[in-house]
């Protein structure tokens, strides 16, 4: 007889259970993400209200992720660059200057691209 086990991280959410876990690394990813996200969308959108209703969320997202980092509840704490880069966005997304939206809007893609295309070039 085939007897089932439950597990009770099936009604987790898949986020929820690896930042649980201990690994924030996909927190600063989200990090840098929403980070974009918002910037961009601080670019297109002519609705001030919604702009700041996208910020603002997304710095809940952000500082829940850090506390909860900081908290007991993770069976690995965050780790300080981990913690450094979450607060660096969420500074990014308070201050909104120029120097720093052109660095997380186009120079990061720039860096990306060019790194492509130099892995492209030592394939060939």
């Amino acid at each position: 007889l085939l007897s089932s086990v439950s597990n009770h991280n099936d009604d987790k959410p898949q986020l929820r259970s690896f930042l649980l876990e201990g690994e924030f690394f996909l927190g600063a990813a989200l990090a840098t993400a929403l980070t974009k996200l918002s910037l961009r969308y601080h670019q297109v959108c002519p609705d001030a209200q919604a702009r700041n209703k996208l910020t603002a969320q997304s710095m809940l997202i952000l500082a829940s992720i850090m506390h909860l980092g900081k908290s007991a509840l993770p069976k690995k704490p965050i780790s300080d660059d981990d913690v450094d880069w979450l607060s660096l966005c969420i500074r990014v997304l308070n201050d909104r200057s120029p120097i720093l939206q052109s660095i997380f809007t186009r120079a990061c893609r720039q860096s990306l691209q060019d790194m492509i295309g130099t892995i492209d070039l030592t394939k060939l």
